[in-house]
Formats: structure tokens, sequence, C-alpha cells
């Protein structure tokens, strides 16, 4: 098939340096993101808005989906020991 040859044949793509997703950027403050939200009980409406605040838009949900789970039970209680 023609189009699996051409696809098979193709050169290595040029790669070209991405700015920061949201995501990555997400993942760079998860540390302080999850303290709010477990240790001083922040809303991710209340995150959302702080990160909009300062030129982040992001949809709380958003917000939660790339977060993922938190065990917020196990990180209170290490905190508290």
């Amino acid at each position: 098939m023609a189009l699996a040859h051409e696809l098979a044949t193709l050169p290595p793509a040029r790669l070209t340096p991405r700015k920061n997703s949201k995501r990555d950027l997400i993942e760079q403050l998860r540390g302080p993101l999850v303290a709010a939200l477990v240790d001083r009980h922040y809303s991710f409406a209340a995150l959302a808005e702080i990160l909009g605040q300062r030129g982040l838009d992001i949809h709380p949900t958003t917000l939660r989906h790339y977060l993922g789970p938190i065990d917020r039970s196990a990180r209170r209680i290490a905190s508290d020991g």
C-alpha cells in the first residue's frame, strides 16, 4: 500500500521547543497547590481564580483533572506528625 510506504519512509521531524503548557505549569506548582487544597482548605474554584489573577486562566475542573487524585487524609495525617 502506497500510504504505508510513504509513512514508513518519512524523515525524522524537526523538533521545536514548545512553550510550557498549562499542564506543565500546574505540574510545577503541584506541591503548593495540593498544600493549599489540603492544609488550608482552598477549593479548586478559589485556586483557579487565584491562578487566573496571575495570568493562568484555567477552569476549576481542568485544574482538578491536571492535579489528579489527591489523598487528603494521608496528607493531613502526615502534616500532623
